[in-house]
This record gives C-alpha cells, structure tokens and sequence, in this order.
C-alpha cells in the first residue's frame, strides 16, 4: 500500500469534521503560543499615508470573545438548539481614522499684458490632529471601524436538525451580514 493509500485510510477512520475541527484547532494553538509584540506609543502606529491606526490584537480578540458570547447566548435560547459553542474569524481589524488638517496653496504663473510673468507655488500640507487633557497629548480620533465578520462555526446539541440549522444559519446571516457558505453549524458530540 503507498503512502496516499495509508493517508486516505486514516483520514476515513478519523473522519472528515473530526479531521477539520483537530485542524482548526492546531491553527488556533499555533496563534495563542506566538509572541505580542507591543508598540512603543501610539503615535508609532499612524500610517501617515491611508491615516489609520492598527490596534493591538487584544481588542480585537475582546470584540470576538464578547461576540461569541452574545451569539452563543442567543442562540441557545432557541428551540432545539442545546448546548452552543461559537466560533467567529474576522476578515480584518479594526480601524481608527484621525483626523489630519490639510493646507492648501496654490499660486500660478501667467504672463501679464505687459510681457511679464507671475510666479507659481503650490504648497499642499497635511499634519495629524492631537488633543490635550490634563497634559497628555492624543490623536484626534474621526471614527473606529470595527472588523468584519469572515465566517462562523456554530456546535450545538441541536446541530443535526435541519430545521434548527437553517433557523441558526438565517439568524447569524441577519446578525453579522456573512453568507451562507461561510456559516457552518455542526452537531456537538454527546461527551462534551
């Protein structure tokens, strides 16, 4: 037997959402073990060009876990859905646009009626905005755009109804605007 033989044969008697769900999980081992690594200020962090800050990822992992939660919650309370573990992915991070201040100059050159020319100088500026209290300077913040959602993995008691998987699937469509074939809803193990 070669080894694509031997590898089809373990992943038959794994089976395929067992192999799936040990996958994600070593993805996600893989990211928990990997080092911070911490900005020296805030004002390190502004992308001069697109005025944007990075956060850290604590708050963003703060925003999944609170989502999860919330989600979770509300989805237990439906009829037949059990026990429910919510897994959510973001697409992106959030975002914090400040506000910079634009300056404008524009001067031109044009011949005049008696043979002569003007000059011309145009001078474009732009310098973030900070603000003051008690002493401390920060960035002038516009808005934060919070991430978007990239898929959810829901396992519930409930997970092998149809009915109860497609009412789950329309509820976290509506809640978080993600498509269909990003939602998986799967039966959680009886053991658990």
């Amino acid at each position: 037997m070669n080894w694509k033989g031997k590898i089809g044969e373990v992943v038959r008697q794994i089976g395929y959402i067992r192999l799936i769900l040990l996958l994600i999980c070593g993805i996600f081992l893989i990211a928990v073990s990997l080092p911070e690594k911490k900005e020296a200020s805030e004002a390190s962090r502004i992308d001069g060009t697109s005025q944007n800050i990075n956060y850290d990822t604590d708050e963003n992992d703060l925003y999944i876990e609170k989502m999860e939660e919330r989600l979770a919650g509300i989805l237990e309370m439906m009829e037949g859905a059990g026990r429910v573990e919510v897994m959510i992915t973001l697409a992106s991070s959030s975002e914090t646009v400040v506000n910079k201040d634009r300056i404008y100059e524009d001067e031109s050159e044009k011949e005049n009626g008696a043979g002569g020319k003007e000059s011309v100088k145009k001078i474009q500026k732009e310098e973030t905005v900070f603000t003051e209290i008690e002493g401390n300077q920060s960035l002038y913040i516009l808005k934060t755009v919070v991430p978007s959602v990239e898929g959810i993995i829901v396992v519930m008691d409930g997970g092998n109804n149809p009915q109860v998987v497609g009412a789950v699937t329309e509820a976290v469509q509506a809640l978080f605007h993600v498509e269909a074939h990003k939602i998986k809803v799967l039966k959680m193990e009886v053991g658990e």
